[in-house]
């Protein structure tokens, strides 16, 4: 099914450590950013314009699904339009649950002195549990395995003893299970306030509230063996026996026959799927935190949660010059 990501920031809590008026004068030893010279001689303090970080992020969250459309075929056997029949108006979904686990490389470069550029790539793991309300109860549960890449877009505006920073992050994500990658976008914002340690100017605590709001694109299309999406056992066949015999000779007809021989030969079918999603919330608050050891390492950790959302990321980054 659908798989979620998180935008990913670059060192945004390097700002505000307050103004040099040692670098007034001297020239900026780096090419990037543009403009960085400028706002160098005047004072103004930049993170190193380059960096690398490692990312893990442990992400749960519901997925609305809706406009179900399925055929059930004999494996191998090549897909079409006609193929397809409209359950909208039989089949009830609950939340679909995923628990996804990412692990994520990404590269950045701040192009201005306040706007950074990221590309990422990440290996995707983890769950995707379905449940079905009607015309029976039943949950299925399968293995995520893909991959995504991602932009990501920064902005960051020192406002007296804060900075805020706001970045858009589109992304591609795959699963084996698609036929298509599915796109997300992420707009998220933070307030961020960093606390000075020691007598150290370089290091400092980072700490910072936001909101993030992420949206999918609506259409997905796969397939599934059928007997990966279901595990027939007694209670289950009863359940389809019972929902098989309740059907007019017309339903039957229509689809029942169909679905209740996918059921009983579900070794040998493969179940082809077309359906609308959206996220249960498209909204969430956020809250973290990142430590900066020196102008190169930074260690960030970062909670997100509203409702039955949670995401969690940690995040190592090594910053440099050139």
């Amino acid at each position: 099914m659908a798989l979620i990501t998180i935008s990913l920031l670059g060192t945004l809590s390097s700002y505000g450590q307050g103004f040099d008026s040692t670098q007034i004068g001297k020239k900026y030893p780096y090419k990037f950013p543009i403009l960085g010279d400028k706002a160098y001689t005047r004072g103004y303090k930049l993170p190193l314009p380059h960096g690398v970080m490692v990312n893990t992020i442990f992400n749960r969250q519901n997925i609305v699904l809706e406009n179900m459309q399925l055929a059930f075929l004999p494996n191998g056997t090549a897909v079409s339009g006609d193929d397809f029949f409209d359950f909208s108006d039989i089949i009830v979904f609950g939340p679909s649950t995923g628990r996804i686990n990412t692990l994520s490389f990404r590269a950045s470069t701040w192009i201005l002195p306040f706007f950074a550029v990221s590309f990422n790539y990440g290996e995707v793991w983890g769950e995707q549990v379905v449940r079905l309300e009607a015309p029976f109860v039943f949950e299925s549960k399968t293995d995520i395995i893909g991959r995504y890449y991602a932009l990501d877009f920064l902005m960051v505006a020192p406002i007296g003893p804060v900075n805020l920073a706001v970045n858009w992050a589109p992304a591609l994500t795959t699963n084996e299970r698609l036929l298509n990658p599915v796109r997300a976008d992420v707009v998220s914002g933070r307030v961020i306030y960093n606390f000075p340690i020691g007598q150290k100017p370089d290091r400092f605590l980072g700490v910072w509230v936001g909101a993030q709001y992420q949206k999918l694109a609506s259409k997905t299309e796969g397939n599934i063996p059928m007997q990966e999406a279901v595990d027939p056992d007694g209670n289950l066949q009863q359940r389809v026996d019972t929902w098989y015999n309740g059907l007019s000779f017309l339903e039957k007809q229509l689809y029942g026959d169909r679905v209740y021989d996918a059921f009983n030969n579900a070794i040998n079918t493969t179940v082809h799927y077309r359906f609308d999603k959206r996220l249960e919330n498209e909204f969430n608050l956020l809250f973290g935190g990142q430590y900066q050891f020196n102008r190169q390492w930074q260690l960030r950790a970062e909670y997100g949660a509203v409702n039955s959302k949670q995401q969690l990321l940690f995040s190592l980054n090594y910053a440099f010059g050139l």
